[in-house]
This record gives C-alpha cells, sequence and structure tokens, in this order.
C-alpha cells in the first residue's frame, strides 16, 4: 500500500474523487511544505519553493489504483510523481507520494495559503453581507452551526464548514434601510437594500464555495429554499465581480415599509462595521447605523 498526497480534483467532493479514491482509505488532512500551489486552469499543480505550503488531503492506495491515477496525471509527461514528506497534526509522515507538475507556471496563478485547499475558480463566489453578518463572530454560525450570544433561531450547520478563505471591505451601490419584523431581533427591523435607486452602502464580502453560498441564503429565509417571490430575502443581487469571481448578495424583491431595527441589532451591526472599517470614524460609522430610515 502507498500513502498518496492530493491537493485538486482528487479531493473529496471534486470530479475525479469518486471514480479514483471512493475505495481507498483516507488518512485525514494535511500540510506539504517546500511546494506552492497553482492554478492551471481547471485542476491546479504543485512546484518546488523554498517557503510555500500546499494543502491537501492523504489516502491509501494499493498499486492498481496509483497505476490509474499515474495514468490520470500523464505521470511523467504532465506531472512526475516523487516521495514527500508531509506535517499531518505537528507530526511528520514519511514516503508519501504526489504529483508535482512539469511544465512553466504564471506567478500570478499562484494559490495563496489563505485560498487553500484548492477549489475550482468556478465554484467560488463572493457573499456580500450588508447586515449583522459583517461581523465575523456572527457570521461564522451560518457555517458551523449554532445560536449566536444565544440570540434568535439556532443555524443548522453547512456541509461544508469551513471558514471564508478571505474576506474584504465593499461598497454596495444601494442604500441599506431596517425594515420587516425579525422575531432574532426583538420583533424589530433588520437590514435590506433598496435596488430601485442608485446608493450606498458598507458591505464586507467573504470567499465561499457556491455550496456555501446556497446554504446561507437558505439560512438567511428561515432554512428554506428561497424563490423571487420569498417576503424576506428572495432576491439575488449580483455585483461587480471581485478578481474575476461573482459577488452577489440578496434582499427582499419589493422594497419593505420602514421598521427601525432596535438597539441589539444595531449594536452588532456597529461591532461590525467598526471590525472591518477601522480607518472610519467612529462617529460616521454610528451615524450610518442610526439614520437607515432617515427619508432619502
Amino acid at each position: 500500500m502507498t500513502r498518496l498526497f492530493v491537493y485538486g480534483t482528487l479531493m473529496r467532493g471534486y470530479r475525479n474523487h469518486e471514480a479514483y479514491l471512493s475505495g481507498s482509505r483516507y488518512l485525514g488532512e494535511a500540510q506539504l511544505r517546500g511546494y506552492a500551489l497553482y492554478h492551471l486552469g481547471s485542476y491546479p499543480g504543485i512546484k518546488e519553493e523554498k517557503d510555500g505550503t500546499v494543502l491537501g488531503e492523504i489516502y491509501e492506495v494499493d498499486s492498481e489504483t496509483l497505476q490509474r491515477i499515474h495514468h490520470l496525471e500523464e505521470e511523467g509527461h504532465l506531472y512526475s510523481y516523487r516521495e514527500v514528506s508531509v506535517w499531518q497534526e505537528g507530526s511528520m509522515l514519511y514516503t508519501v507520494g504526489t504529483y508535482v507538475y512539469l511544465h512553466e507556471v504564471e506567478k500570478e496563478s499562484k494559490v495563496a495559503l489563505t485560498d487553500q485547499p484548492w477549489v475550482p475558480k468556478e465554484e467560488l463566489i463572493w457573499y456580500v453581507s450588508y447586515g449583522s453578518n459583517m461581523l465575523f463572530e456572527r457570521f461564522r454560525y451560518y457555517l458551523e452551526g449554532g445560536r449566536f450570544r444565544g440570540l434568535g433561531r439556532h443555524q443548522k450547520e453547512c456541509t461544508d464548514r469551513r471558514l471564508p478563505r478571505r474576506k474584504k471591505k465593499v461598497t454596495i451601490p444601494f442604500d441599506m434601510y431596517y425594515g420587516g419584523r425579525s422575531g432574532s431581533w426583538e420583533g424589530k427591523g433588520v437590514s435590506f437594500l433598496d435596488t430601485t435607486k442608485p446608493g450606498e452602502a458598507y458591505g464586507v464580502a467573504y470567499l465561499v464555495t457556491k455550496t456555501q453560498y446556497e446554504h446561507i441564503l437558505r439560512e438567511e429565509n428561515g432554512g428554506n429554499e428561497p424563490d423571487e417571490d420569498t417576503s424576506w430575502y428572495g432576491l439575488p443581487v449580483k455585483l461587480k465581480d471581485i478578481e474575476g469571481i461573482p459577488a452577489i448578495t440578496f434582499t427582499s424583491k419589493r422594497v419593505k415599509a420602514k421598521n427601525d431595527a432596535g438597539a441589539l441589532y444595531k449594536s452588532v451591526l456597529l461591532e461590525g462595521l467598526l471590525e472591518n472599517y477601522p480607518n472610519v470614524e467612529k462617529t460616521l460609522l454610528e451615524e450610518y447605523v442610526e439614520d437607515r430610515n432617515v427619508l432619502r
């Protein structure tokens, strides 16, 4: 039997896993140091790099499976099979096989450690929040499950519990206002966007997978599949792409009657703004939180 470190389409959930590794023993996640990961279109490759690190998975495979994977990877032509050492839970595992890309790569295609494990670019989305999910402590419950500070409904755990690869602040070209009546927030209003006219709102974008985005959207609608007629967050709003990846948020299909948010919701909103916009004066952020329902 051979231990094999994989970092791309052979990982769980990706297109080649079922056909090649579904019958092999999974040994867990691991890190390969001294190599860097690169996007090569619909698949990745690794190259030696002194300070690089690659995240992946280890499997125990038999000789027949290994030969099939050699064929898949075009061993000797596209990739070179070699034995390496990997780190797993603080210990070094020796004599682990992996595949190293044999051709030139573009520096711009390097995948940062914060964006690993590798995901096909077409499977990524920037989910943009403009409400309480701007606070990272609040948002992570949408992926990991549980109740934020004991408030509201218990968020269902996502099948992909990994935290977002990155986050960044963004400006949303619509005004945010408070509307509806949320049982999670004192029966008062929460954040929505008025997409009927241009405006401006603070936002935070999280780089997540499509699976995670779809889960977040359901959770924002009480755990149900939304449609455009859903009275809560049924309308996807496509924003300007970020780094070539779609950026999407959502709001209600129709502008709701305004209903001011409660003190608790506003305090969490302000926390999120202070966390992500540290260079903006606190008084300006406080005014932003307080004046959302002023006629505009």
